[in-house]
């Protein structure tokens, strides 16, 4: 449907909005000035996912992908699960289901948890396919037509919604311009299907100049580790920025609360956070 800019909003400053609050879970926001309706003609007005999640019927999120969404599931599971409106869950896939027994294990996890949203991040594995020849013209409409469009369709057709991530750049150039060849697919796909969005990961992890940077630079002036030493990961520096769009969209599609101060709970720390020997101090 639509490709998600990244916010203008520095995260720093989202952040510090989140502190503020004086209470547990951050509120929906409201526009300022405005009446209530009068009571005999009060209509209900469902956000745009189409329903409004409650702690006893919430917001179920399946977190699906390779090792680089694993580091990235628990800052959002976080984020989500802790208000109360949402149930979020991780589910290892790292690549998108082709054969009959993926798609038959994938369409039973689908009509177990019912989720109202799937958020992919896929690539390194995707790019291990026998067929992954994005020199080759005729490989974009064989990928389109024969794997994305018919998982999509899989997805969809059960309800969900799909938040689809673009990896951003890893340390390996010739990799990361593997990435891109993938990442324009899922792009496009987004824009041939109106339940499908997406979020170039590149807008938040990605050095000033577009590639690949293990560091950034805080709102404070500090600077941040925000991959792994592998060149690939993320540490949780990278995984707080990247999870802030996918917590925005739950927000505007579902009107979902937000637990405040998650960005500092404890999936930062050992045993949730993976090789702690790899996200040294800057």
């Amino acid at each position: 449907m639509r490709r998600l800019a990244a916010a203008l909003v520095p995260v720093a400053l989202l952040l510090a909005s989140a502190a503020a609050c004086a209470t547990d879970v951050e509120a929906p926001a409201v526009a300022q000035g405005t009446e209530p309706p009068a009571p005999t003609t009060t209509t209900t007005s469902l956000p745009p996912g189409g329903r409004q999640p409650t702690p006893a019927d919430p917001l179920r999120v399946v977190l699906a992908g390779d090792s680089v969404m694993n580091g990235l599931a628990p800052a959002i599971a976080t984020a989500l699960n802790e208000a109360g409106d949402s149930q979020v869950q991780f589910d290892l896939a790292p690549s998108i289901a082709r054969d009959t027994a993926s798609r038959v294990l994938w369409q039973q996890q689908l009509e177990q948890t019912r989720p109202d949203l799937v958020v992919m991040l896929i690539g390194t594995w995707e790019r291990g396919d026998a067929n992954f020849e994005p020199g080759d013209p005729n490989w974009a409409p064989w990928y389109q037509e024969q794997v994305l469009d018919p998982f999509a369709r899989m997805v969809t057709d059960s309800g969900a919604r799909i938040l689809w991530i673009g990896m951003p750049a890893v340390e390996s150039p010739a990799d990361t311009l593997q990435l891109v060849a993938l990442n324009s697919q899922f792009e496009a796909l987004a824009e041939r299907d109106d339940k499908v969005d997406y979020i170039e990961g590149g807008d938040y992890l990605n050095g000033p100049d577009g590639g690949y940077t293990d560091r950034l630079a805080a709102a404070d002036g500090t600077v941040e580790r925000v991959r792994r030493t592998d060149g690939l990961h993320l540490c949780p520096g990278g995984s707080e920025r990247l999870a802030v769009p996918v917590i925005e969209y739950a927000q505007q599609m579902w009107n979902v609360r937000v637990a405040a101060g998650w960005e500092s709970m404890p999936w930062r720390e050992p045993p949730t956070l993976d090789h702690p020997e790899e996200c040294p101090p800057v």
